[in-house]
């Protein structure tokens, strides 16, 4: 999920309008689609990433509502809600959910205070149905980002809570799962993202942290220290690099508003306007074609080669789907 917007509606139905498919030129080769969501998921919640074609919220804690609902925006339902229960906890966080690519299950990552004061993590497995079948205590890791993979691999990003304030520690902060919730693979290093006041989390002043998955790609992007770090779906890595930060017309770098990478291989991130990373010059440079992505916006996620933007309303209800081909 995307951090730090923060939606408030009482509705709990969930509708969405499909604004029509807006064919582009062929030179620009790319489709878009409008969507603009008109009935929210109800309380306070936070705005979804693009999954496999459904938007998952979180919900803030202490709302009383479910801890995270799952839209599917072309059918225009509601198709989950998922409340976390844990036995031993007195006290229970949804921490991210992602979406298996048959989109019959989740995986969810959260905390809990225990019964004893103690703090878990876990990773869990549910279906869209809400009922828990996997459930595995991850302590003392905490992954504050999760992404399936095509391969159902599951990915997760965040630190070891015992050695997450030292920049200089050789711990693992990436995390390959089974589909099952076993343990596969730990990969990069604390050090390697030591600019970063806590990995996987978003920056005041530089936005947001950002996993993202495809066919053949698991990228990450760490706002503080700049770290673009792309590895293949079987854990390989294949390339980290620190391309330099768009600026604002005042020399002040942008700040990161999501990110995307196509089954193609194509990393897009939007600072302010949409950039692709060219990985002949580590740079990000503007994307001037297709014109659908030639725009100021945020990215939601992807999935294939599509991409969710917000609108050019300005409207935080109004996305923009573009399906590049």
């Amino acid at each position: 999920m995307l951090y730090g917007i923060v939606m408030r509606s009482m509705v709990s139905a969930v509708s969405l309008v499909r604004m029509g498919l807006v064919p582009c030129q062929a030179e620009q080769k790319a489709e878009r689609a409008e969507f603009r969501m008109k009935t929210l998921p109800g309380g306070q919640v936070r705005v979804p990433r693009y999954h496999y074609g459904w938007l998952p919220f979180l919900h803030w804690p202490g709302s009383g509502s479910p801890h995270f609902s799952v839209l599917d925006p072309v059918a225009d339902r509601l198709v989950s809600q998922i409340t976390i229960e844990v036995p031993e906890a007195k006290e229970v966080y949804g921490v991210d959910l992602a979406v298996f690519p048959d989109r019959r299950r989740f995986a969810v990552t959260a905390t809990t205070k225990n019964l004893n004061d103690t703090r878990s993590s876990w990773l869990l497995i549910y279906t869209a149905e809400g009922q828990m079948t996997h459930r595995e205590k991850i302590t003392p890791i905490y992954s504050r980002h999760i992404a399936v993979a095509p391969d159902n691999t599951i990915w997760g990003w965040g630190y070891n809570v015992r050695t997450v304030e030292d920049r200089n520690s050789a711990d693992p902060v990436l995390y390959r799962w089974s589909e099952t919730g076993k343990l596969l693979q730990q990969l990069l290093k604390r050090k390697d993202f030591a600019e970063d006041d806590t990995p996987g989390e978003p920056d005041v002043k530089l936005g947001l942290s950002c996993m993202a998955v495809s066919r053949s790609r698991v990228v990450l992007y760490a706002p503080g220290s700049g770290v673009l770090a792309e590895l293949s779906n079987s854990g390989e890595v294949i390339g980290m690099y620190k391309p330099a930060r768009p600026l604002r017309n005042n020399g002040e770098p942008e700040s990161i508003g999501g990110m995307a990478v196509t089954d193609g291989g194509e990393i897009y991130a939007s600072f302010g306007t949409i950039h692709r990373f060219d990985r002949a010059s580590r740079a990000w440079t503007p994307v001037e074609q297709p014109e659908a992505l030639a725009v100021r916006s945020r990215i939601y996620g992807s999935a294939g080669n599509q991409i969710l933007l917000s609108g050019a309303s300005g409207d935080r209800f109004h996305f923009r789907l573009v399906t590049l081909k």
